[in-house]
């Protein structure tokens, strides 16, 4: 499941730099919209978060697999 969300995202990270290279000025909504979630921080930050996560469910597994 993991291994989807991280795909998703990377997908999605790379639509949002397509968009961001070819419509560099976009009207004012999205500018505000980019700005409020801060787009580039999240484009850096999401995959790490997501392999943290991902390091954090194999250990929680292991955990479970070791009780049983």
């Amino acid at each position: 499941m993991t291994v989807h969300a991280s795909r998703y995202a990377q997908e999605l990270i790379q639509l949002v730099g397509l968009y961001q290279k070819y419509y560099p000025h976009p009207v004012e909504e999205i500018q505000i919209v980019a700005e409020k979630i801060n787009v580039s921080s999240v484009s850096n930050e999401l995959p790490q978060l997501l392999s943290v996560m991902k390091g954090h469910v194999k250990k929680i597994q292991e955990f479970g697999g070791r009780k049983h």
